[in-house]
């Protein structure tokens, strides 16, 4: 949502390491380039917003030049950051999630194909999304997984029953 609205706060930490995966996070509006973080809400104007994702863009394939990573993970959709990523012409190896969300009315069937034809490895949440993947969106059958979000469940010491109050 931070490319498209205002309000929100960075992702921090900037590095860190997850189960033995370097993760780096690029600020979506570095200080260096004059965006002002602002305490506002509300949408982004268009003209301003199409401004900040060149910027990234910019700042994107930079940053993808000097840390040379082994795969970048993009997700969701068509967000200013899965086409910067593409687009930015590092050699690494793309993992695309596209989440598909094909009843929003701004759903864009061209973009989200030429993104699943381009990804070395395609990321479904079900087996469903998946084969739609493959069969609507021309993602190569090898390579587009089903990866299930996950759920940390909290230990059983910690939960409190539910009691109905029927």
């Amino acid at each position: 949502e931070a490319f498209y609205e205002y309000g929100h706060e960075p992702l921090t930490p900037r590095e860190e390491e997850l189960s033995g995966v370097h993760i780096h996070r690029i600020d979506l509006a570095p200080p260096n380039r004059g965006w002002k973080r602002t305490p506002r809400s509300g949408p982004i104007p268009v003209e301003t917003a199409q401004r900040m994702w060149a910027d990234y863009e910019h700042s994107l394939t930079r940053e993808l030049s000097t840390i040379r990573p082994d795969a970048t993970v993009v997700l969701p959709h068509a967000f200013p950051n899965v086409s910067a990523v593409f687009s930015s012409g590092s050699s690494h190896r793309i993992a695309y999630a596209p989440l598909l969300h094909e009843e929003d009315p701004h759903w864009n069937v061209d973009t989200i194909t030429s993104f699943a034809v381009r990804a070395n490895i395609v990321i479904a949440l079900t087996e469903w999304e998946r084969n739609r993947l493959v069969q609507s969106y021309r993602a190569n059958p090898t390579t587009a997984v089903v990866v299930p979000p996950g759920v940390a469940a909290p230990e059983e010491a910690t939960v409190t029953p539910w009691v109905s109050s029927k």
